[in-house]
């Protein structure tokens, strides 16, 4: 049976070596994500940095005749209070330098003790080592996650696809047990 415990969950009996060693390499997913209201439309924009600043990459989410609603990633989560209108305005401006945020939302997921992560970000080699071990079922217990999805790992996209993979699984093994 599964307990949490600290930084991980406790398997009993404990998964194979393999799936161990899947799950101990952390990804590299502790960026930032945060949405911007600006003053203004500015239409559809898209914004890029080499450099490492808090907010590296920004496009338009949505725009509107007053205010334009930016999507920002940076790859530090500790670079950026995703609630501090200043700190996001101090970071946009230097794409764009007399913009005017109006307000910030986000929320901190590295830092969030049920989630430790953000999106999908795999080390080099992670993907080819660990991709078919870290889906299989180990006795009853199953494994769904965008970060393992067929497709679109990391989205939303990802998630559906591996629960729905996960479900076939669990949908194949209740029918196997209740012949």
């Amino acid at each position: 049976m599964p307990r949490l415990r600290g930084r991980s969950i406790e398997f009993s009996p404990a998964l194979p070596p393999e799936k161990q060693k899947a799950y101990a390499e952390t990804l590299t997913g502790v960026g930032l994500k945060v949405f911007v209201e600006v003053a203004g439309n500015l239409g559809n924009i898209f914004l890029a940095s080499a450099d490492d600043r808090a907010i590296d990459t920004a496009f338009t989410y949505r725009a509107s005749q007053n205010s334009t609603l930016l999507v920002g990633f940076g790859v530090d989560h500790r670079a950026l209070d995703v609630d501090d209108a200043e700190s996001a305005q101090r970071a946009l401006r230097a794409f764009v330098p007399d913009i005017e945020v109006v307000s910030t939302a986000g929320h901190d997921w590295v830092s969030d003790p049920h989630t430790k992560a953000t999106y999908c970000g795999y080390r080099p080699d992670q993907l080819e080592r660990f991709h078919g071990t870290v889906r299989l079922p180990e006795g009853r217990v199953f494994f769904a996650s965008s970060d393992h999805g067929d497709g679109w790992r990391g989205f939303i996209d990802g998630a559906i696809g591996s629960g729905a993979r996960t479900a076939r699984q669990v949908s194949e093994q209740l029918a196997r047990d209740s012949t």
